[in-house]
């Protein structure tokens, strides 16, 4: 049986049970391209191709398994990605300032990581770009880009975390912040 046949009978369902799972679209994307890459490589494997569906879903709930799981052991991140302070903030009324006051500094921010990390963090993050598709534009490996952009925020974690003191719901969106020195405090708001 070929990949390319397995996913396009079942690559958007499984994209669909992914995105469910995870919160964020960018991190949906990653997981899904992980997912193919997992089942690209242990396709041989599969004996009863019957049961090809129940194979893939039980991949793809592996793979936000471990996401999870890496996450919680995580301390460096404590909190949450950069999409989580630009697309996960709620937009009641309390956290809409949150969400306008340190989208505001997102920029500066990353103006001050050193140039591949600023690049790729904001092709991936601020652009929208998949890891894959920006890897493939710059003739590079995909974990060569995943490295860059794990490595880019956890620098801009560091500087957010120099900046603020972050109050964090039980989901692990940002709900309010305070600035830890009146130095920090960037020209638009943060």
């Amino acid at each position: 049986m070929e990949i390319e046949e397995v996913w396009k009978q079942f690559g958007h369902r499984l994209r669909q049970f992914v995105e469910v799972r995870v919160s964020n679209s960018h991190i949906a994307e990653e997981l899904t391209q992980e997912l193919l890459i997992k089942s690209y490589q242990n396709i041989s494997s599969l004996q009863a191709h019957e049961r090809i569906e129940a194979w893939l879903f039980r991949i793809a709930q592996n793979v936000v398994n471990d996401y999870y799981r890496k996450k919680a052991t995580n301390k460096e991140d404590l909190l949450p990605e950069i999409e989580s302070i630009v697309d996960s903030v709620e937009e009641d009324p309390p956290a809409g300032h949150v969400r306008e006051e340190l989208s505001n500094c997102i920029r500066p921010f990353i103006d001050q990581l050193p140039p591949k990390y600023r690049n790729t963090i904001i092709s991936v993050d601020l652009e929208g770009n998949s890891q894959k598709a920006l890897a493939d534009k710059l003739g590079v490996s995909h974990s060569t880009i995943k490295s860059q952009t794990q490595r880019g925020r956890t620098q801009l974690n560091k500087l957010f975390k120099q900046c603020c003191d972050f109050e964090i719901d039980v989901r692990g969106n940002v709900i309010d912040y305070k600035l830890k020195s009146e130095r920090y405090k960037c020209d638009k708001g943060c």
